[in-house]
């Protein structure tokens, strides 16, 4: 019987591909390949979300990686907000194709630390599903009436 592949770990993966220090396609690389992670999740639950995560424990798991996931995003956004505005600071190539350059920065910053604090919100959700979940289990066979 042919054995399961085992799947490498995170922490293997970001250091086969994404090793320190990045170069100028780490970030944009990295989150692309998480966004298809994303895309591959959502497929796995709609099409076959009764082996994906058949039980409460299961959907529980899953919301701590994504309690894991968007209370990472925070702090990302708020550095590319912060690197938009030294950008804007000092470098005198930067320029607006219409408008303002520091301006346009600027408000992307806004942006930035607006989507900081949504992510926030957002892992402090998905803790509340993962604690809530914690709350609830299923009852083994031979323990039912």
């Amino acid at each position: 019987m042919p054995q399961p592949e085992i799947r490498p770990s995170a922490d293997a993966l970001v250091g086969k591909y994404w090793p320190l220090p990045p170069d100028r396609d780490s970030v944009p690389s990295a989150l692309g390949t998480a966004a298809e992670l994303a895309r591959f999740t959502n497929h796995a639950v709609l099409n076959s979300g009764a082996v994906a995560v058949p039980q409460t424990t299961d959907v529980q798991d899953v919301a701590y990686r994504l309690y894991e996931l968007a209370g990472r995003l925070p702090q990302l956004a708020q550095m590319l907000s912060g690197r938009l505005a030294k950008i804007s600071a000092t470098d005198p190539t930067l320029y607006a194709h219409t408008g303002d350059a520091s301006t346009h920065t600027a408000a992307a910053g806004a942006d930035f630390a607006r989507a900081a604090a949504l992510a926030e919100d957002l892992a402090a959700a998905f803790n509340s599903a993962f604690e809530t979940l914690a709350k609830v289990s299923h009852r083994d066979v031979s323990e039912q009436d």
